[in-house]
């Protein structure tokens, strides 16, 4: 299974992670958000996943399986 598929996994049966979040259920105890950055980035432009919040926001951006 690969890491994205791992992600998918993940956030279909927890939404609303964020990406340190996802990291850490996925890595612990090496758990640091760059590790999965690039997955959500493809997930995302793939639109497999939404990102909710906004820039400048004070918090991170969480996800959702499937695009809106």
């Amino acid at each position: 299974m690969s890491q994205i598929d791992d992600i998918e996994d993940l956030i279909r049966r927890r939404p609303h992670l964020t990406e340190i979040q996802s990291a850490e259920e996925l890595f612990e105890p090496d758990a640091y958000q760059q590790k999965v950055n690039q997955q959500w980035r493809k997930l995302l432009s793939d639109r497999r996943v939404t990102r909710h919040g906004k820039v400048g926001q004070v918090g991170p951006f969480t996800y959702t399986w499937g695009a809106t």
